[in-house]
């Protein structure tokens, strides 16, 4: 009897091990080497001082903004607003760069 309630309770922790380890899954991490490259790519931008103070501060004003307590549509308009500070601090060829980059780190979480 007590060999099939040892038995019983193994089964039942192995189960629940298995299932919590498949909800672990979230975003796509990226490798080592795709963070290097991503990182190489972003000093190729050549931001100002000022600049990356700018970038630094909207960064900062964005984490610290209660993006769950909002309403949908204010949330969407919130996050266009972050969107769009961040487009006026860069020059027009650093915009270009800047996109690439967002697109080749899209294509790294794909894959």
């Amino acid at each position: 009897m007590k060999k099939i309630l040892i038995i019983l309770a193994a089964l039942m922790t192995m189960s629940t091990i298995s299932v919590s380890q498949e909800t672990k899954e979230g975003k796509p991490k990226l490798s080592v080497t795709e963070k290097q490259e991503l990182k190489k790519d972003k000093k190729e931008l050549n931001l100002t001082k000022a600049q990356k103070a700018d970038l630094k501060k909207i960064k900062a004003e964005k984490k610290a903004t209660d993006f769950k307590s909002m309403s949908k549509k204010d949330r969407k308009v919130a996050k266009k607003k972050f969107k769009a500070r961040k487009k006026a601090v860069l020059t027009p060829e650093q915009r270009v760069k800047q996109k690439a980059i967002n697109k080749k780190k899209k294509e790294f979480k794909k894959n």
